[in-house]
């Protein structure tokens, strides 16, 4: 049975794992080529990211490090106005979230009044008047829930009648520290001395790669030299140039990502491209007993990820001692179906036991190296839910693996312990293929019934 066939979250993710391929590649040309380069300068909003020193003990300390979620409870309000049309739909759907579960429920009423009434100043009853506006649409998205802080994403779009119209856009990030109630600032989510220019540029230029990479893919067909490299790094200059410490931005953020306005462009930060300068973990971690129920569970950063609309809600990426190579992520292809409430820690302790009996091995084979993926994809593709798991675990001597592996097959595919954009399901079906290409690697596979291995 074919994988495309069988499983639509399978193909977005290998969709997105070409993408994410493609612009890796072209950002090591560019650095090749001298057409990308960072460069450091005595400003501290320009350091380099690998020379910033965490002050202030808030940064990440190691990709090791772990977090609470909070004990929280999430209530998704739904309004709407007007008729119902045959899709179900309403010409004004609203959507907004309240929360429970703060042991300080003047803070708690704090947080639910600012959401509903900032979500609810969105919705202006005399745009509906105006005859050629279709419908209107404000949702709100919970984003993180971690470490004692809150993130939502609002979005307001206005459709109109006559489809050749731009749809209208306004988008809110609503952010909370649960101590206080008040909203947190983008600067933050960072340590008191990152180098935030710095990682707006890179971030920005990254952003704008991808989305040319998806606009303009036709057109250089492959051919990196036909690229407009230099449209992408001025737009990621014009950005870092209109970047203010000081000045508000709309942002939202979840385990993984940051997502910011700025002068007009849409932006994302991968925290883990930045962990040492990162701080919304730890900033107000260190407040106790928040919460009427606690959620004791640690998780790994960077690690799971439950925003609406990412169908990856675990990621792992982690090279372990010089000896055990480990690429293992959980996909949803449910998310945003409400009848479904699925506990992840199950698939993560699938995951984790594989892991464990893989230490065990080595710690029998000291000269042995292991490289384990797993793939776990939630998917109701047959009208049911069902979990399929892909699971490839290679044995290889340790001097095999350090010489050969790392340098050969990891290299060639752009895959490293520091690039987790992208998705472990391509190691998988790297290592299926390489196995009769490599004599020296013995290879213990597990896929779906039904799928030719």
């Amino acid at each position: 049975m074919s994988l495309l066939n069988k499983n639509k979250g399978i193909i977005f993710t290998i969709i997105f794992s070409i993408l994410c391929i493609t612009t890796t590649t072209i950002l090591i040309y560019l650095t090749n080529n001298g057409m990308l380069s960072f460069r450091k300068s005595n400003n501290k909003d320009k350091l380099d990211v690998k020379d910033a020193v965490v002050a202030d003990g808030l940064g990440i300390k190691s990709l090791k490090d772990t977090y609470l979620p909070n004990g929280l409870d999430l209530e998704e309000v739904k309004l709407h106005y007007g008729e119902e049309d045959e899709y179900e739909s309403y010409p004004v759907e609203i959507s907004y979230f309240k929360i429970s579960g703060l042991k300080d429920k003047s803070v708690e009423d704090k947080i639910n009044e600012d959401i509903k009434k900032r979500v609810m100043a969105l919705y202006n009853p005399d745009e509906m008047e105006d005859e050629k506006v279709e419908s209107i649409s404000i949702s709100t998205t919970s984003q993180a829930n971690f470490s004692n802080v809150l993130s939502f994403w609002v979005i307001k779009q206005v459709y109109f009648k006559n489809e050749d119209d731009d749809i209208s856009e306004i988008n809110l990030g609503l952010n909370y520290n649960l101590k206080t109630g008040e909203e947190i600032k983008f600067t933050d989510l960072f340590t008191n001395d990152a180098g935030t220019k710095n990682i707006i540029f890179q971030s920005a230029y990254l952003s704008f790669a991808s989305e040319y990479l998806g606009d303009y893919s036709d057109e250089f067909d492959g051919d990196m030299s036909k690229i407009d490299y230099s449209s992408i790094e001025d737009r990621a200059l014009k950005v870092m140039q209109k970047y203010n410490r000081d000045e508000d931005y709309e942002f939202w953020f979840d385990e993984r990502s940051i997502h910011v306005i700025i002068n007009n462009e849409f932006i994302t930060i991968n925290m883990r491209d930045f962990y040492s300068q990162i701080a919304i973990y730890n900033r107000y971690a260190d407040y106790e007993d928040l919460f009427t129920a606690n959620d004791n569970n640690k998780i790994i950063v960077f690690a799971l990820n439950k925003s609406a609309g990412d169908l990856t809600v675990y990621r792992r990426v982690e090279e372990c001692d010089d000896n055990l190579f480990i690429d293992a992520e959980i996909i949803d292809g449910t998310i945003g179906e409400e009848e479904y409430e699925i506990d992840y820690n199950e698939y993560i302790e699938d995951i984790e036991e594989k892991i464990n009996e893989s230490k065990k091995y080595l710690e029998q084979h000291p000269d042995k190296a292991v490289v384990i993926a797993c793939l776990r994809d939630i998917n109701d593709a047959d009208g049911t839910l069902s979990t399929d798991s892909y699971t490839t675990i290679a044995y290889m001597t340790k001097d095999y693996y350090t010489k050969t592996f790392l340098n050969h097959i990891l290299e060639r595919e752009q895959i490293t312990p520091h690039q987790v954009d992208l998705l472990s399901i391509t190691l998988p079906f790297v290592l299926r293929e390489e196995r009769e290409s490599y004599p020296n690697i013995e290879f213990h596979v597990e896929f779906p019934e039904g799928y030719e291995i």
